[in-house]
């Protein structure tokens, strides 16, 4: 095994920072270390001495207020839970080591201590104490290796102990208000945790019969286990049963007033079904529980504009701001809220500063688009949303569907938003054909109400007046509404306008025809069925196609879809790939096949 000292030792002492840097990052800390202090790696006959200070701005998911114990991990051999040794599993010299981390919590903070564990095997020992001394979070983990080795026949002993102890090294500790009311950690059971994931990967993968089976087992175990009552939320809006939804929700909240996800959750789904006083009294028991909550803040705001409160959302978000001033996201927003409070210059000022060296492409298209949607700064505007633009092409440019990964989805899905962004600049700064490349691709790929609203209004200044009239109503159609209905409303008065000079629509259901926008055909070869597949697709041709799941005969229909002209989806000169999702229908009766692609929030990876 190399130890500490041996790595300095072959090191230059100038070298030293960095490589302290990259031992900190490899032990999963990606902050920044300062004023190391290292004893000389030669004197071997005193005990190695290594320290330094260390720096990470948000660390862990202090968004939310949840952090972890600053520990190295134990050093426990890994091993593939998947599969079986065929030799004897090493775990080097018998040994104790142990490891200490006293966190000073903020003022008016207190954590949800995790329980204390020991796990006893014959060749390790794992021990973990958690407690709070004052405002101090103490940790203490200790590992004893016993044996040299394990014997392949202890191996499924070996693997449960190697998972109780990433378990516990991988939980947050949420802090929360003093005096917010307790929780019985003590009470968890691990395995009702075990049926909570089996919930999770069945509800992604649209199985809510074993969803709903797996949630039962679950409840049966723990009935308050945390986490329980949240997918029982989930799974309720995934059939539609948003009421028993709300009632899960606010029973998570009860068990465990310090999961903020369970409060977020309710409040968007209130939102949904507007109920929006509710939603925000939601919010606003969060940030009593959890004071400052980044993630909450940025929601409530958001809220509040929607609730045209402008100047209680202005108020809200600047103060959110100087305390997260790193945060881009706030900062758009609060540069939003601003400017619709009637606060222009302050409003435009702190868009402008948000987009200064940031590299995260959510940020710099948040604080773009609003900087376009009020016709303000929109060089500045421009710069950022290609800075984005470019991030995002590049990451999409390298998506393969032999290892596509949620990531890769969420990519593409802030690619049409920055689209959609840069046309809508293009638009204001009178560049039509520019602004219809991008918007044009955005709408057809995303149908959502405000690009097509955008998509709209570009035709309508091109003096495409039939062409804005059909966007418009298909926009008033479309699944995915602005929850802003002030949006709705303009578009029914810019097509009464229209209407006002003539103008009418085809007739045509507009819901038929977003669905024909996202059919295409192809030859059939097989008898009647359906299956999944996903598709990549470039500017210039389907790139692949990938059998998901549905009848088996239809797997080879992959090769046929590669052979689509899949148009329109992708702006032009533009160097991006995306993943569509669809279903290959083929009926009993004809000669031909359907090829329907979902909306890209319909987009999931089984």
């Amino acid at each position: 095994e190399t130890t500490f000292r041996e790595v300095f030792h072959g090191t230059s002492r100038a070298q030293w920072p960095q490589v302290a840097q990259n031992i900190s990052q490899r032990m999963g800390f990606g902050g920044s270390v300062t004023n190391l202090d290292v004893s000389l790696p030669e004197q071997t006959d005193k005990p190695f001495h290594y320290a330094y200070d260390y720096s990470h701005k948000e660390y862990a998911d202090w968004n939310n207020r949840r952090i972890v114990p600053l520990t190295f991990p134990v050093s426990l051999t890994e091993i593939d839970q998947d599969e079986t040794p065929t030799e004897p599993i090493q775990l080097g010299s018998p040994r104790t080591e142990t490891h200490k981390s006293t966190i000073e919590l903020p003022q008016n903070y207190t954590a949800q201590l995790p329980r204390s564990v020991k796990y006893t095997t014959p060749f390790a020992v794992y021990q973990a104490d958690y407690k709070l001394d004052g405002n101090k979070l103490i940790t203490e983990r200790k590992l004893e290796i016993l044996e040299r080795e394990v014997p392949v026949d202890k191996a499924a002993e070996y693997k449960k102990l190697a998972k109780n102890v990433t378990d516990d090294e991988g939980q947050f500790i949420q802090l929360v208000a003093a005096g917010t009311k307790g929780v019985d950690t003590a009470a968890g059971n691990p395995e009702a945790q075990q049926f909570l994931q089996s919930a999770y990967v069945d509800i992604t993968r649209h199985d809510y019969k074993a969803a709903h089976s797996d949630l039962h087992s679950a409840e049966q175990l723990n009935p308050k286990e945390r986490g329980l009552w949240m997918e029982a939320g989930y799974l309720d809006m995934m059939e539609n049963r948003l009421d028993d939804a709300i009632t899960d929700f606010k029973k998570e909240i009860e068990y465990h007033p310090e999961n903020a996800l369970a409060y977020e959750a309710m409040a968007e789904l209130l939102v949904k079904m507007k109920r929006n006083e509710d939603a925000e009294r939601t919010l606003r028991d969060l940030l009593k529980v959890i004071p400052d909550n980044t993630n909450a803040e940025l929601q409530l705001g958001s809220l509040l504009i929607l609730d045209k409160k402008y100047d209680e959302a202005s108020a809200l978000l600047e103060t959110a701001m100087k305390q997260a001033p790193d945060n881009k996201n706030i900062a758009a927003q609060a540069g939003r809220a601003e400017l619709l409070a009637g606060k222009r210059e302050a409003g435009i000022a702190t868009l402008s500063n948000s987009m200064k060296g940031s590299d995260d492409p959510d940020a710099l298209n948040n604080a773009a688009y609003e900087l376009a949607d009020f016709n303000a700064d929109l060089a500045n505007a421009e710069a950022a949303s290609k800075k984005a633009m470019g991030i995002l092409e590049k990451q999409t440019a390298e998506i393969s569907l032999g290892n596509l990964t949620r990531d890769d989805l969420a990519h593409i899905n802030l690619l049409t938003a920055v689209w959609d962004t840069m046309g809508w600049i293009y638009y204001r700064e009178g560049k039509l054909p520019e602004a219809e490349n991008y918007v044009s691709a955005a709408w057809t790929v995303t149908q959502h109400s405000e690009v097509g609203d955008h998509m709209g209004q570009i035709y309508e200044k091109q003096g495409k007046l039939e062409a804005a009239a059909k966007t418009w109503e298909l926009a008033l159609s479309a699944e995915t509404l602005s929850p802003d209905p002030s949006g709705t409303e303009s578009i029914r008065q810019n097509l009464a306008k229209l209407e006002g000079k003539g103008i009418k629509s085809d007739g045509k259901a507009a819901s038929e025809q977003l669905a024909q926008m996202r059919t295409l055909s192809i030859s059939k070869r097989w008898k009647g069925g359906s299956a999944d597949f996903f598709v990549l697709i470039s500017s210039e041709k389907t790139e692949d196609a990938q059998f998901i799941g549905g009848d088996e005969q239809l797997k080879d229909a992959a090769a046929d879809l590669m052979k689509l002209k899949i148009t329109g989806q992708i702006p032009k000169g533009s160097q991006a790939k995306l993943v569509r999702r669809g279903t290959l229908y083929c009926p009993d009766a004809g000669d031909s096949c359907t090829f329907t692609m979902l909306l890209p929030q319909s987009t999931g990876i089984n």
